[in-house]
């Protein structure tokens, strides 16, 4: 018996859709804003749930999609997936109560292959017929330098150069927890598998954001959502993990990784210093700021991939997936190598020190 009839249980309750942020790609800046007009899109019945019960106000879903999620999802512990089937139970109660329109997000759907994706449905009590499915990208040029950047912040110590070279040892060698989440026309083949191609909808981020055309303004158009026209909801709450870094300030973090890892510093600790770094930036901003870049030898190699994913996507388009943006996007940009690679200078790191002991406050006298 296949999933779409397993038990009888699914009901039609309304059209869903399924935000599929590939990770790094803005999902979090979405995320919080679709919190912050939670109630905007309620009023005109359309359920963006957890706001009660799941972490961080119902900032996404991700914590009960994590109840059905296969060993491809590695970070999924056990304790994290009891934690997700009871957040879950209380999902499919809210959307048994709401009974209609409902919008989920969760970038762990990237790494769901197949059998998880019926698992989610099922669970979730939807028809193929009633589930839409968008995808958010970037071109992997900022995608890479932002990639590493989050590594680097959750602890990693390898350079820009070596973190590159294990992505293209990767690409094509087969399954690869990094290409199951950013190999674009895979993505899509996988969730149109299940629901049709015609009920995909990929969305590119802007290379270029223009009134009218930012992520924001794509994202809503994606999802046929009205509620979003014109809504910031106050803006997005920051997030010190996921605030973008100068090419002076990873390199500092990196630093300090290596040491803690020498002085084999226990990982609770590693965790708080780090995070008192990101706080100090996060709060009293940057010294001389140079962006990310990349080094020139990798342009071309991405801008191949991403014209191979590209005239992928193509085919998939005529096929019925929706498009909104330009698969052009997915082209990295010349900037980042302008830009360069990470080489910061004295200034720079004199100005993030004096950044984080700014933020300390005025010791007291005596």
């Amino acid at each position: 018996m296949s999933w779409r009839n397993r038990g009888g249980r699914q009901r039609a309750d309304g059209p869903m859709t399924l935000h599929i942020g590939t990770p790094k790609s803005g999902t979090t800046y979405l995320q919080a804003r679709l919190r912050a007009v939670r109630d905007r899109l309620a009023r005109q019945g359309v359920l963006y749930p957890g706001a009660n019960y799941l972490p961080q106000g119902g900032l996404n879903q991700q914590p009960a999609v994590y109840a059905v999620a296969g060993p491809e999802v590695s970070w999924a512990t056990p304790e994290v997936k009891a934690n997700g089937v009871r957040y879950l139970d209380k999902l499919k109660a809210e959307l048994r109560a709401h009974g209609g329109r409902v919008l989920l997000s969760a970038e762990a759907m990237a790494s769901f292959h197949e059998p998880a994706i019926g698992d989610l449905l099922e669970a979730l009590e939807r028809p193929v017929d009633q589930v839409r499915i968008v995808i958010t990208a970037r071109d992997l040029g900022r995608l890479l330098t932002s990639v590493w950047q989050q590594n680097i912040k959750n602890g990693a110590t390898h350079g820009q150069d070596a973190y590159l070279a294990s992505v293209a040892r990767l690409r094509g060698a087969g399954a690869s927890q990094f290409w199951t989440a950013y190999s674009l026309p895979d993505l899509v083949d996988r969730w149109a598998g299940i629901v049709g191609v015609q009920n995909v909808c990929l969305i590119t981020a802007p290379a270029s954001p223009a009134p009218g055309d930012d992520l924001w303004a794509r994202f809503g158009r994606g999802c046929d959502l009205e509620a979003l026209d014109g809504a910031d909801g106050g803006g997005p709450a920051r997030m010190h993990s996921n605030i973008s870094l100068t090419a002076s300030q990873v390199e500092l973090l990196r630093q300090m990784n290596m040491i803690l890892d020498t002085e084999r510093v226990e990982p609770r600790e590693r965790q708080r210093l780090r995070g008192r770094l990101l706080q100090a930036w996060m709060s009293h901003g940057a010294g001389p700021a140079r962006r990310l870049g990349l080094a020139e030898e990798w342009l071309p190699r991405l801008k191949e991939w991403s014209d191979q994913d590209a005239q992928a996507l193509a085919e998939r388009q005529a096929a019925g997936m929706r498009l909104v943006g330009d698969l052009d996007d997915l082209t990295p940009a010349p900037r980042l190598v302008d830009d360069g690679p990470i080489e910061p200078t004295l200034a720079e790191t004199a100005g993030d020190l004096l950044t984080v002991l700014r933020s300390q406050g005025t010791p007291s006298a005596g």
